[in-house]
Formats: structure tokens, sequence, C-alpha cells
């Protein structure tokens, strides 16, 4: 369900994420972080503000992938706060964006690369 509210991409459902992003299980929270981001606009970027302290490193890793995907003029200042996230998996998922953003890397290229950070791999 949350799954489909990004693919619809109407600004509608971002109360909607807004509600499931106070949830207390991180797999749900991340999904409705990546439909807002789907979704974008000042109010998805709003609630990202937020979010980028949820205590989930999960969350706001998912945050910094759903900002990277969105055309917003304060984009590269929340990115640059995820640098410095406790959390290396965020500080990477925040690096990745801002250095790979104009390579036009897909969000599964994205996820490959993360994992491979994880695992330091090649």
């Amino acid at each position: 369900m949350v799954y489909i509210l990004g693919e619809l991409q109407d600004t509608r459902a971002l109360d909607a994420l807004k509600t499931i992003m106070a949830e207390d299980d991180p797999y749900l929270v991340s999904e409705a972080v990546r439909a807002a981001g789907k979704i974008g606009g000042p109010k998805a970027m709003e609630q990202f503000q937020i979010m980028m302290h949820h205590p989930s490193f999960m969350v706001r890793g998912e945050v910094a992938l759903a900002v990277g995907e969105m055309d917003h003029p304060n984009k590269d200042d929340l990115l640059n706060q995820l640098l410095n996230d406790t959390s290396p998996y965020v500080a990477n998922c925040a690096y990745l964006v801002l250095n790979y953003s104009n390579v036009n890397l897909n969000r599964k290229e994205m996820q490959k690369m993360r994992f491979c950070y994880a695992k330091r791999c090649d």
C-alpha cells in the first residue's frame, strides 16, 4: 500500500505518509520515506528534515536517497548534514547521492553500491 502511494505521485498522499512515518517499525517508515521521495515537493522536504533525526539508521539512509531523487533548493544542505551522521551507512548514502547524482544512477545501482560499501567490496 505504501509503495503504491509513492508510485501514484499524488501530493495528497503526503499526509497519509506522514502518519505512517510516525510508526515504530523502521521498515514501514523507510518505505513511507521512499514513497514521499517519489512524490517530492516542499511538504516532503519538510518531513525529511524531521526524519533525518529518526533513531533508525535505515530510515535516515532512506532519507538521503529520497532527497537525492528530488529537485529542491535545500537538498544539498540536508545531504551535507547527513554526511556527518553517526552511522557510516547513512553518511555513505549521503556521499553516494552527492557524488554520483550527475552520473544518473538508478536506485538499484545505488543499492548495489551501498551493499558493497557495507561488505567492503571493490
